[in-house]
């Protein structure tokens, strides 16, 4: 390295031991907020489902009442969103990135399917669900997400229709 280069470099303060140090020290500061968000989601839901099963009767060791399970279930889940929201604080971590385009895929897909279920029954509802919730993911070509939709349509048709007897129409037309 030339001396006009020396001279840059301890001017900028990069020839001392610790230089980069500041910057790293900084990024430790962070904590991992993925961590922290399901921690905080999982309290919430525990608190609500705990806040809920009180309003319940909780009955006796013997005889447990409506409000025992979901009593027990908010606690382990503010139990579990506790020890998953405390890691959270100690890790560093950057700010994720939320997809939107995921997200409104399968927030749309769910509304198609609530919406067309009782007017064009099971199969193509489900079918509509997944062409819907597959555009969200630009991986997958449309010879798949096609042929994922015929797929799990003949599978849902298996298992709600066949194999459960679910009291709802395969194919109706009811507009």
């Amino acid at each position: 390295m030339g001396l006009i280069g020396r001279e840059a470099q301890s001017l900028s303060g990069l020839d001392t031991p610790n230089a980069g140090l500041a910057n790293e020290e900084e990024k430790m500061k962070v904590s991992d907020y993925g961590e922290f968000a399901s921690g905080a989601l999982l309290i919430a839901v525990g608190l609500f489902a705990t806040g809920y099963a009180l309003t319940l009767p909780m009955g006796s060791w013997l005889r447990i009442g409506p409000g025992a399970f979901p009593f027990g279930a908010g606690v382990i889940l503010l139990g579990c969103g506790i020890a998953t929201i405390l890691p959270g604080f100690l890790k560093s971590g950057s700010t994720p990135r939320i997809e939107v385009r995921p997200a409104l895929a399968v927030l749309g897909g769910g509304l198609v399917f609530a919406l067309l279920i009782e007017h064009v029954g099971l199969i193509p509802s489900v079918f509509a669900l997944v062409l819907i919730v597959a555009t969200g993911d630009d991986k997958l070509s449309i010879r798949a997400k096609f042929g994922l939709a015929i797929v799990l349509s003949a599978l849902t048709f298996a298992i709600f229709k066949l194999g459960l007897s679910l009291p709802v129409p395969a194919v109706e037309w009811s507009f």
